[in-house]
C-alpha cells in the first residue's frame, strides 16, 4: 500500500484509521449491523422453519427476495447518496434492521416473511453503498482501500 508516493506497511496504517474517532464509530455501528445481519442469515429459516412449519419453497422465495432487493439499492445507491447523505443512509438502514427484527418477532403466519425481507434491499445494499463511501471519505490519501477492507472485516468477518 503506498500513502502519499512511499511504501507503508499495514500495521502502522491500520493505527492511523484507529485513531480516528468517527472512523472507531462507524466501525462499532458496523459491528452492530454485521451482528444483525448474521443473526437474520442463520436464524431465519430456523425459526421459519421449527417456529411457524414453514416451508422450503417459501424459504427460496425468502432469499429471492432478499436478492431481488438488493438489485434497486445498489443501482440507486449514487442518487440516495446525493441524496440523504452517508449518514442518512446508514441511520435508514438500521431502521430497516429495527423494522425486520420487529416484523419477524411478530410474525403468526410464515408467508407474511415474504414482506418484511423487502427491506433487505436498505438493510443490506443501502448500508454496504454507504459502508464503502464513508470508509473512503473517511480514510486519509492512499488508505482508501485499507479503509474500505477494515469495513468489510468488520461487517462480514467478525
Amino acid at each position: 500500500m503506498r500513502v502519499e508516493g512511499r511504501r507503508t506497511e499495514f500495521g502502522p496504517a491500520l493505527r492511523v484509521l484507529i485513531a480516528d474517532r468517527t472512523m472507531v464509530c462507524f466501525l462499532i455501528t458496523v459491528f452492530i449491523m454485521g451482528m444483525a445481519t448474521s443473526i437474520i442469515g442463520n436464524y431465519l429459516f430456523l425459526f421459519l422453519h421449527d417456529v411457524l412449519n414453514g416451508s422450503r419453497t417459501l424459504m427460496g422465495l425468502s432469499l429471492t427476495f432478499t436478492v431481488l432487493t438488493e438489485i434497486p439499492f445498489f443501482f440507486f445507491a449514487k442518487m440516495l447518496l446525493n441524496r440523504v447523505g452517508i449518514r442518512g443512509m446508514i441511520v435508514l438502514a438500521h431502521l430497516g434492521y429495527v423494522a425486520r427484527v420487529i416484523g419477524y418477532t411478530y410474525l403468526t403466519n410464515a408467508w407474511w416473511v415474504l414482506p418484511i425481507e423487502l427491506l433487505h434491499g436498505l438493510t443490506f445494499a443501502a448500508m454496504w453503498a454507504a459502508g464503502v463511501a464513508f470508509a473512503n471519505n473517511r480514510a486519509p490519501n492512499g488508505l482508501e482501500a485499507t479503509a474500505q477492507g477494515l469495513y468489510t472485516g468488520v461487517y462480514s468477518g467478525m
